[in-house]
């Protein structure tokens, strides 16, 4: 009997996908009018994108150690909170602390978190790579913040420019798309961003664990893709929505793996590897005789690849679709290190979603280490650029020929 894939239990893939979620919204306080003023040259407005729940209500009475670096970050957001001269994230929406301290979940480790005590970390990648004393200081090790504050930085992929240079004024920042349209947001009388977040289905962060799920990430995307991750012009490219996307499918990925391996001594050893799922859909159009036959191909293979995805990203969470074309759809999960017989009743379970003669190829790339590809950005190729070229390489695989490969 083949044996199975490894996969998460049902406390350990809710964990994940709220972790997922987590990722998601890391920097979600970019999406106000606030953030906007705080980034025009010569600005007045401090602002505290980070500080998405109060600190004052969430750490009650934390322990002070001199000279603990992670002491000193815990007094440093109970003084930022406390300064009436810095605007802070969670001031733009009343609720913000009380929806972040409701949303719990328990790590690999067995320890409890809410959403609020881990926000202040989420958004600060030196964290992770320095030695902290939290569990002297808040009596827990915090490690699902510094994991997603750990994968904020590898998620950067730094442009070239000095990052005080190119700032839009206030009233006249755009947004823009990978393909250069532009459009003007809104700020003053009308605050754009402020309103999206208010109106941000953030109460029902917990639908991301359930048959809601879709349903919540397309409003989620439809809020957040008003937002910038950045002020700069021609840096403006990328929606709030595409940074947290990446940010909580990669936190999604290595939650996974964690809780199979259990916490790494380092995170930068956590590896990421790109399951691609292939089938020249465009040599499958040819080969239909009829008009109705194509589409009945479009069709069949659409309903496989969204079984495929839900599969993937909700009933295993495993990992996130990063990309799909014609070639195929090509996954972002980490290198869970299984046996290749296990790897292969993963393939199959796959391939079964096709109809017999739309099978498609499902191979491994090889994996990248967090701290490889935070070391060298253009390692980034290797999640999507290079799976595909990889796939259009291959010549078109009949149905009947492709059962063996993996």
């Amino acid at each position: 009997m083949t044996k199975p894939f490894w996969l998460p239990n049902d406390e350990q893939r809710r964990s994940i996908l709220l972790l997922e979620a987590l990722g998601l919204i890391h920097d979600l306080g970019k999406l106000c009018d606030r953030f906007l003023e705080s980034q025009e040259s010569s600005s007045r407005v401090t602002y505290e994108h980070a500080l998405l729940a109060d600190p004052r209500r969430v750490y009650t009475g934390p322990i002070v150690i001199s000279g603990d670096s992670a002491s000193d970050a815990v007094q440093e957001w109970l003084g930022d909170a406390n300064n009436s001269s810095i605007a802070k994230a969670f001031e733009e929406r009343s609720d913000l602390t009380a929806v972040l301290q409701k949303v719990q979940f328990t790590d690999w480790s067995g320890q409890a978190y809410s959403f609020a005590e881990l926000a202040p970390l989420i958004a600060k990648p030196g964290l992770a790579n320095k030695s902290h004393n939290w569990q002297g200081i808040l009596g827990k090790e915090m490690q699902p913040g510094l994991l997603i504050g750990k994968l904020h930085g590898v998620a950067h992929i730094e442009k070239e420019g000095d990052p005080d240079q190119n700032k839009q004024p206030y009233n006249n920042v755009f947004r823009s798309t990978p393909f250069g349209l532009e459009e003007l947001i809104k700020t003053g009388a009308i605050q754009e961003l402020t309103d999206a977040l208010k109106d941000m289905p953030l109460t029902d962060i917990e639908h991301i664990t359930s048959e809601k799920r879709s349903a919540w990430l397309k409003k989620m995307r439809s809020q957040m893709r008003q937002g910038i991750a950045d002020n700069r012009r021609p840096h403006n490219e990328v929606s709030l929505w595409d940074w947290g996307f990446i940010v909580g499918s990669m936190a999604k990925a290595t939650a996974a793996w964690i809780f199979k391996n259990g916490w790494p001594a380092s995170l930068d050893e956590v590896p990421f590897c790109t399951l691609r799922i292939n089938l020249d859909r465009l040599d499958r159009y040819m080969r239909s005789d009829r008009v109705i036959d194509l589409l009945g191909v479009r069709k069949a293979l659409d309903d496989a690849f969204i079984k495929v995805q839900t599969l993937l990203e909700e009933t295993y969470a495993l990992g996130n679709c990063l990309y799909h074309d014609e070639t195929g759809a090509y996954y972002l999960l980490s290198d869970l290190n299984c046996s290749n017989e296990q790897s292969a009743a993963l393939r199959e379970e796959i391939q079964n979603l096709f109809p017999s003669d739309l099978k498609p190829q499902v191979h491994w790339e090889q994996p990248i280490k967090a701290g490889d590809l935070d070391q060298n950005k253009m390692l980034a190729r290797n999640l999507v650029a290079e799976p595909r070229r990889h796939s259009l390489q291959e010549l078109p695989v009949r149905w009947d020929n492709n059962l063996q490969r993996f």
